[in-house]
Parts: C-alpha cells; structure tokens; sequence
C-alpha cells in the first residue's frame, strides 16, 4: 500500500481514539490531536481515507478551541 506525507505531521482523530482495539495492535491508546508513534510524517492511505489520522495543521480539538498562535505565522 502507499504512504502518504504529512506537511507538518500526522495526529489521530476522534475517529481512531473512538475505534482503537487494542487486541490489534502494540500501539499505546490513540488520543485525538496526538502525534502518531512510528513515523509521524509518513502513513498508510487507507488511514487517511478511513478519517483516522489529519494533518496537525489541518486539526482542530473537539473543544472548539484554538491557541492565538495557532493563527498566528510568525
């Protein structure tokens, strides 16, 4: 399968923080807007397509609320 690359890197969704089996993998649990743990910039596309993983600086936290620097390009 092909990999696809990040422009920052890729963090998990609310969609696999929800889904994650533990039986499945050796992953420690998968938390929304948290780096993935083996190659950050690198994943299956079928993560993507599947809505399990979003680039960092596509995500907002499901709380609505973003950091001012988060906005800001400094």
């Amino acid at each position: 399968m092909s990999k696809v690359k990040a422009r920052t890197h890729w963090v998990w969704t609310k969609l696999a923080e929800e889904t994650f089996d533990a039986r499945y993998t050796k992953d420690k649990q998968r938390k929304a807007g948290e780096p993935i743990s083996d190659n950050p910039r690198e994943v299956e596309s079928a993560w993507l397509l599947r809505g399990y993983v979003i680039d960092a600086e596509d995500y907002i936290p499901s709380n609505g609320q973003l950091d001012l620097f988060d906005l800001l390009k400094v």
